[in-house]
């Protein structure tokens, strides 16, 4: 990307970052325009890039000219203008495309209190390439995050996600093509469109996440599946090695990188 490109770009996305102000459709078509410029090197992009040209269309027969942008777009927004000022503008082609799978992560979270300690379990995630394994209890800052705002319950959801996460950041290599399998269909569709409509601390670390791995390099496809078929993962996320072994091939266990939230804006 060249510099005067990458100006051009920073000053069309500050024009619309307000979250009050109404925008017209034709300011939209430029947002949607510059967001599937940038999808062709930032992998992630494309989910989002879907959901924006669904909202256009939506918009359109509406017949509304002037519509507001949504947390998420203004996300996205600030997320590239604080990428690209990172970001030297050159990515090789082949980390730009899904050409083959490179890794397979395996991961599930679980929520299962023990009186003896009291510590609450946990992450479980695995390799299948490398053998190196996550067996964790949960972080209690990441519990209380999780919590519903209204409810106060933990949302399974947010766990699911954020094992998926740490999983990839931990068990992963640089300029690799990864997929992961979980149990959990609302993780799946979180993960893979980048986004949460109900909680502001996965959306950070999702910030974070991504971050991460367009400056290592790294492509994520996440798929849903049958409890069934990720019995290894099951038993890591209770705690339970000896028992996870005879169903996964365990070679090393590492502790899971923390996630930090991506803070956009002051």
């Amino acid at each position: 990307m060249k510099p005067e490109r990458k100006s051009h770009i920073e000053k069309i996305l500050r024009e619309y970052l307000s979250p009050t102000s109404s925008i017209s459709i034709q300011s939209f078509d430029s947002i949607i325009s510059i967001i599937s410029y940038c999808s062709q090197v930032i992998w992630w992009l494309k989910g989002l890039l879907r959901f924006l040209i669904a909202r256009q269309t939506k918009q359109r027969c509406k017949q509304s000219p002037f519509f507001t942008l949504t947390r998420r777009e203004i996300a996205a927004c600030q997320w590239i203008l604080f990428y690209i000022k990172e970001w030297s503008g050159r990515t090789p082609i082949n980390r730009t495309v899904w050409l083959h799978t490179d890794l397979h992560i395996i991961a599930d979270a679980g929520y299962k209190v023990y009186t003896h300690g009291g510590e609450v379990w946990g992450m479980g995630a695995h390799c299948l390439e490398t053998g190196a394994y996550i067996c964790e209890p949960w972080n209690p800052k990441i519990l209380e995050q999780s919590k519903a705002k209204k409810s106060g319950n933990v949302s399974v959801p947010f766990l699911e996600s954020t094992c998926i996460l740490i999983a990839v950041l931990t068990l992963g290599r640089d300029n690799t093509n990864i997929l992961v399998h979980t149990d959990s269909k609302a993780a799946a569709n979180i993960c893979s469109g980048r986004w949460s409509k109900t909680n502001q601390f996965l959306n950070d670390y999702i910030a974070y996440f991504d971050f991460e791995c367009a400056t290592r390099r790294v492509l994520m496809q996440v798929e849903a599946v049958p409890r069934k078929l990720i019995p290894g993962a099951h038993l890591l996320s209770q705690g339970d090695v000896s028992k996870a072994q005879r169903y996964a091939q365990l070679q090393c266990r590492v502790i899971g990188r923390r996630l930090q939230p991506l803070l956009l804006t002051k």
